[in-house]
This record gives C-alpha cells, sequence and structure tokens, in this order.
C-alpha cells in the first residue's frame, strides 16, 4: 500500500511538472543568469583590484553607483 501512494504522489508531481516546465524553465534560467553575473562581476573586480591603483577603483565604483541609483530613479 504505501509502494502505491508513493507512485501516485511521483506521478502527480511529474504532471504538476509539465504544466509548468516553461515556467520552471525560465526562472532556472533567470537564476543562472544572475548566478553568472553575479560570478563575472566578483571576477572583475578582483582582477580591476590588482590591476588598477585604489583611486581609479574607487571613482569607477562610485560612477557605476551613481548610474544604478539614476537608473533606479528612472523606473
Amino acid at each position: 500500500m504505501p509502494v502505491d501512494l508513493v507512485r501516485t504522489a511521483i506521478i502527480r508531481a511529474r504532471r504538476e511538472l509539465r504544466k509548468s516546465a516553461a515556467l520552471v524553465l525560465n526562472s532556472s534560467a533567470l537564476a543562472i543568469g544572475t548566478i553568472a553575473a553575479a560570478g563575472l562581476g566578483f571576477v572583475y573586480w578582483w582582477l580591476a583590484a590588482r590591476l588598477f591603483p585604489p583611486e581609479v577603483i574607487g571613482k569607477a565604483a562610485a560612477l557605476l553607483s551613481v548610474m544604478a541609483f539614476v537608473g533606479l530613479l528612472g523606473e
């Protein structure tokens, strides 16, 4: 009896997953994109910190922050 309940639950879960496959695919793509952007941003700033003087990095970070703020205001 418990095996039948598990099998039924698995079949029902697969059916529901097929119904929302597009949603799962799109949300997975968004999550992967966010993780990739964060990773690339980390690598970028890590390399920049080793290749440029602190003054240049500070100005670049401030400029990017201002640009992000202006973009936020524009929404």
